[in-house]
Order: structure tokens, then C-alpha cells, then sequence
């Protein structure tokens, strides 16, 4: 299987590949490379990584979850002091490390982020696909150029929307609270 670093490479040289087939000028060949391009490949990037912590979180989270109601349902170590305390010990340890694993899920919400970037990334390589075939709201334009406009900005678009959501809906507990109390 490919890494995340593979991917990228075979995005960036695919799409470079394909934004050289265009009847561009050259500064919107520009905008299609350090704009849009270097915008996909970052969130192409981040929502894999973003995907691998939140299933991390999630598996070691189920796992443990499990344990600890059988470690407290075992009774062979009844009338042994020492085996009980070592027992009790374990689940209790187990069940801190499943509440500071849940805690840390939530906070960096990795889950959240995972499907932003995915539906982001994912905006943006549709609205490419349409501009390079010429089709949907790109139909009518004869040439690439005539449509980079609207191109352009349907991709701000949706690199504005993403930047908003991540802002009040996924990190707004980053806010400076100076003066919370």
C-alpha cells in the first residue's frame, strides 16, 4: 500500500500533469499550482493524518473500554488480598486511560477534522474535474481560460467555507479567554 507521502506525490504529478494540458495563461497556471494545488495536497495530507489519529483514539478506546468491565467482573482472585488490590489497581488504571484517551479524542477532535479536510479536499478536486471537462456550470465556456474566473473563485469559495467552519465550528475552544472566569 502507498504512504501518505506516495499519494501526494502521485496527486501533485497528476495534476500537474493535467494543468499543463490547459489552455492557460500563465499567471492562472500560477493560481492552479501554488493556490489551488498546493491547498489540495495540504488537505489531502492532513485529513489522512487526521483519519489515522481519530481511528487510533477510537480502537484503542474501544479495546480498553472492553477490558475494564471484565477486569471487574473477575472473581478467581476472591479471598487474595494481594491478587484483588492488583486487580482493582489495573482497572482503575484502565479506566483513567480510557477517560484521558475519550478526553483527548474530543479535544483535538481528529473525527471532525478528518471529514472537513475530506470534504474540502474533495470540493475542490470536483470543481477542478468539471473545469477541466468543461462541463456542468463550465459547459458553455469555449475555452479553459474563458472559465478560469468563475474557476477561481467557486475555489475560494471553497477554501473560505472550510476556513470557517474549522474556525467556529472545530477550534473555537482556542479562543483567547483572558477575561473568562
Amino acid at each position: 500500500m502507498a504512504t501518505n507521502d506516495d499519494y501526494q506525490l502521485f496527486l501533485k504529478k497528476m495534476f500537474k500533469e493535467l494543468i499543463d494540458k490547459l489552455d492557460l495563461e500563465e499567471h492562472q497556471r500560477d493560481f492552479l499550482m501554488l493556490r489551488w494545488l498546493d491547498q489540495v495536497i495540504w488537505l489531502e495530507k492532513k485529513a489522512i493524518e487526521n483519519q489515522w489519529w481519530h481511528f487510533w483514539f477510537r480502537r484503542i478506546n474501544i479495546v480498553l473500554s472492553a477490558l475494564v468491565p471484565a477486569l471487574v467482573g473477575i472473581t478467581f482472585f476472591e479471598g487474595n488480598a494481594r491478587g484483588e488490590l492488583i486487580l482493582k489497581s489495573i482497572t482503575v488504571i484502565l479506566s483513567v486511560i480510557v477517560a484521558v484517551i475519550t478526553g483527548l479524542g474530543q479535544f483535538f477532535r481528529y473525527g471532525d477534522k478528518w471529514n472537513l479536510y475530506r470534504k474540502t479536499a474533495e470540493g475542490l478536486k470536483g470543481e477542478f474535474w468539471a473545469f477541466y471537462t468543461r462541463s456542468g456550470i463550465y459547459g458553455t465556456y469555449k475555452t479553459h481560460t474563458d472559465g478560469f474566473m468563475l474557476f477561481a473563485n467557486h475555489s475560494e469559495r471553497i477554501i473560505d467555507e472550510d476556513v470557517r467552519v474549522y474556525t467556529t465550528e472545530i477550534a473555537p475552544d482556542k479562543k483567547d479567554k483572558k477575561n473568562e472566569f
